[in-house]
């Protein structure tokens, strides 16, 4: 049978109140053993009677939620399976980017120090300084930036030149000259954000004339000077550039180089050498550069460099730059190497301190030569060739080349003499050169 409770008057009311809500407090839903629901206070107490609870089961249930069981209890239901989440509503604006934490791997392609320029803007130096740029036979054909990452020790170079001579031949001289150097990149030159490089170099050269005789003005046949078999070359080059991806720019380069016989050395040995260059990009594929090449050889001591150098694509590269212009293009892909060829120039030759036994051009007799002695000594010439190189795909934006070969024709060729002040025209030539870095 259902009761009621109905309103209690006075201060009982409100007592009745007060315990309910001691109870309700403490965990307790009723006075009886059964249970009820206190429905929340809200706003003035109300009045209206409470419903009684049903009355306790006469046994005890088992419980529906075991604390200890592995297996979902029924009751909650099963799990929901998991989804992808939403994407964000425009209100939160755009997701964060993939490396904005701190400390992140940079973004693809962000090097902070690129060992090759960027678009158009190459390396080329005139030969007696960097001869075939700061990156030596390694020097770019196309100019792309390149995705390699500074490295301490950029490579090992090894390169060997050789003009022709018939020994039977007046006024052919056989020339060999083997080169072995090596580039160390240092970052952030006096804190300009680029990096500073140092070539280390050493040659050998190795001489075989000249052969034969030559007519002076009076027709008689004299001999060329007797010259050493051998010369040495040591050398360190020092190159720096100022960010490619300005519209104004600088490139300067010095060396200090030894270059004898061995069979002694003095003031002269010690040549100094430098290269100043002012850059303006006409477009991002497009640099015009200007300036001096001191290459201080005895005959002549500084030379005009400047050009145009245009990368239209990253196969292909125009250095119309004197002394030393080159146009290469990608040619094919030879496995996983890319295959170039290319067209070039430069102003060859070098300076020596060397033993001479010189002719005697006071006397008739073309057997009448000179006492050895020390002097200063110009071998001068040009040198147009057409080559192909190698390198690998990783590298093949920039002309990065492993591996080249060339065939050239050399000619304007003389040879200078200091003490005794004397010049000797030499036979045109041809060159065959190759070499490879790793």
């Amino acid at each position: 049978m259902v009761k009621h409770f109905y309103k209690i008057p006075g201060g009982l009311q409100w007592l009745s109140l007060w315990l309910l809500a001691v109870a309700a407090a403490s965990g307790q839903q009723g006075f009886g053993p059964g249970t009820t629901t206190v429905p929340p206070l809200t706003g003035a107490p109300s009045l209206a009677p409470l419903a009684p609870a049903a009355p306790p089961a006469s046994t005890l249930q088992a419980p529906t939620f075991d604390p200890y069981s592995t297996q979902p209890n029924s009751s909650f239901g099963a799990p929901l399976p998991l989804s992808t989440p939403p994407p964000l509503s425009g209100s939160f604006g755009a997701p964060a980017p993939a490396y904005s934490q701190p400390y992140s791997l940079p973004s693809p392609g962000a090097q902070p120090y690129s060992t090759q320029p960027n678009l158009g803007f190459g390396t080329q130096s005139p030969p007696a300084l960097f001869p075939y740029g700061l990156q030596g036979p390694t020097q770019p054909a196309s100019g792309f930036a390149s995705a390699n990452p500074l490295k301490f020790l950029q490579n090992l170079r090894f390169s060997d030149d050789h003009l022709c001579g018939d020994s039977g031949k007046s006024g052919d001289m056989r020339i060999n000259d083997a080169f072995a150097t090596t580039t160390l990149a240092f970052p952030n030159f006096l804190w300009t954000g680029q990096p500073w490089f140092l070539s280390p170099g050493f040659g050998y050269h190795s001489w075989s004339g000249p052969f034969g005789t030559w007519a002076d003005e009076n027709g008689t046949d004299q001999f060329y000077p007797m010259l050493p078999p051998d010369a040495y070359s040591a050398f360190l080059d020092i190159g720096w550039r100022s960010s490619p991806d300005r519209a104004f720019g600088a490139e300067l380069g010095g060396r200090i180089g030894l270059y004898s016989d061995f069979s002694g050395i003095d003031d002269q040995s010690f040549r100094p050498m430098g290269l100043a260059l002012l850059r303006y990009n006409l477009t991002p594929t497009m640099a015009l550069k200007a300036g001096v090449s001191y290459i201080n050889r005895a005959d002549i001591k500084l030379l005009p460099a400047g050009g145009i150098v245009w990368t239209p694509s990253p196969k292909t590269k125009w250095d119309i730059f004197f002394p030393q212009p080159k146009l290469a293009s990608y040619l094919t892909t030879l496995g996983n190497q890319d295959l170039w060829w290319y067209v070039a120039g430069e102003y060859g030759g070098g300076v020596w301190t060397v033993n001479v036994s010189a002719p005697n051009l006071a006397t008739p007799n073309p057997n009448d030569y000179l006492p050895l002695e020390r002097t200063l000594m110009d071998i001068n010439d040009l040198r147009v060739s057409i080559g192909i190189e190698l390198g690998p795909q990783a590298n093949s934006s920039v002309g990065q080349r492993g591996l080249f070969f060339e065939v050239g024709y050399v000619f304007n060729r003389e040879m200078v003499l200091v003490v005794p002040v004397q010049q000797y025209s030499l036979n045109d030539t041809w060159m065959l050169r190759g070499g490879f870095a790793f």
